[in-house]
């Protein structure tokens, strides 16, 4: 009988117990792979159930502005199952899946709608879902080493919805130019300070009646023409485009006057300079002698007269940073007043805007009728949107 030596022993124990290691490290290390293989098909559902979750709430929401709820929630439907997740169709259920509610932009936060308040609602949300609950979980392939054969999956999307309204230099009933009258355009977000020499060529003008120009009248961009407009005078760098039906002006919000910041009365006039501070004013007169500057975003509604004889204009010099509302078939400027400055986006479809000599007007300027005398330049902000306005739909969460 051969006899093994303590040595020989001690290396065959080693080598077992090597081996013993390497064979729990081999099942520890396919364990993890098997995972990792999991791991990345829930990150690949995961995914695809937010590209639906993103397209059904952008959808929806355009439903919503449109149509109302019901046709929000088929768009929703719609869409969703025109996508897929884990090789199926994703399904979304209408009334479970899809709510209605207002988005705070500076809050950041999403509120939930019911019953008639939905049709308060500004914003949808989306939630597409595979898991045990709908019977239609994502199934794991190596899950059950760890004793796990399934998981639930799901994705979310807030999309908002609003109106951007009319934008462009438009005077519904017409526009009359005497002479040197200049029709650009530029982008506050990138120039502060346009004149003839730096602006774009992207400026509109919209009419349903007559614009009437008369020496060293010219217009950079297009004029959009309602069926019985007419232009003439003018020189126009693009294009006339005719629509087939007349331009529509825009909805103006509710009158509905509130106390102005610092007091200040809804009859004001100012003879020097003044700046005011942010906010929301309501007028029912508002004359302006010198520069009325607000400190920081604001809305100014006016339900009267605006007679200006000097400058109003935010202090960033962004024109989106001032919106002038304004009611009723009354007049914006003075016939007799030179040297007015603007920078604002007023929306005044029922008023007449008037100016004599040297006029600047920067951002968008909506009104009945257009009359200017001699040295205008109107300076029209792409960065207000499109003349035509339209629903805007941006996913926000």
């Amino acid at each position: 009988m051969r006899t093994r030596s303590i040595g020989q022993i001690a290396s065959s124990v080693r080598h077992g117990t090597v081996m013993i290691y390497t064979t729990i490290g081999m099942v520890a290390f396919a364990g993890f792979v098997s995972l990792g293989v999991d791991a990345a098909h829930v990150r690949m559902v995961k995914t695809q159930l937010q590209a639906a979750a993103d397209a059904a709430a952008r959808y929806a929401a355009t439903g919503l502005q449109t149509s109302g709820v019901t046709s929000a929630k088929n768009n929703a439907v719609s869409v969703a199952g025109d996508n897929t997740a884990d090789g199926s169709p994703v399904v979304v259920d209408p009334n479970n899946d899809v709510d209605f509610g207002t988005w705070d932009s500076t809050a950041q936060t999403f509120t939930v709608l019911t019953g008639a308040a939905q049709a308060n609602a500004n914003a949808v949300r989306v939630t597409c879902r595979r898991t045990a609950a709908r019977s239609n979980p994502v199934s794991l392939t190596f899950g059950s080493i760890v004793g796990k054969s399934q998981f639930d999956v799901t994705a979310q999307s807030i999309a908002l919805a609003y109106s951007q309204p009319l934008a462009g230099i438009i005077g519904f009933g017409g526009l009359t130019f005497q002479n040197n009258t200049f029709i650009g355009s530029y982008n506050s977000k990138t120039n502060k300070n346009p004149n003839q020499g730096n602006a774009d060529s992207k400026a509109r003008i919209g009419l349903n009646g007559a614009m009437v120009g008369h020496a060293n009248d010219s217009l950079e961009g297009d004029v959009v023409l309602g069926p019985s407009a007419s232009v003439s005078g003018v020189t126009i760098s693009g294009s006339q485009l005719r629509q087939t039906q007349v331009l529509p002006t825009p909805t103006l919000p509710a009158w509905a006057p509130q106390t102005n910041p610092g007091g200040i009365p809804q009859v004001y006039s100012i003879t020097s300079d003044t700046t005011l501070p942010a906010g929301n004013y309501w007028f029912t007169s508002l004359t302006i002698g010198a520069d009325l500057t607000f400190a920081g975003p604001s809305v100014v509604y006016v339900n009267g007269n605006v007679v200006l004889n000097g400058t109003i204009a935010p202090a960033s010099n962004a024109p989106s940073d001032l919106m002038i509302y304004q009611y009723g078939s009354n007049t914006f400027g003075d016939s007799g007043s030179n040297n007015i400055s603007v920078t604002a986006d007023v929306i005044a479809p029922n008023s007449n805007f008037a100016a004599k000599n040297n006029l600047n007007f920067y951002g968008s300027a909506i009104f009945n009728s257009i009359t200017t005398w001699n040295n205008a330049n109107f300076f029209y902000d792409e960065a207000l949107g499109p003349m035509n306005g339209g629903t805007v739909v941006s996913t926000v969460q």
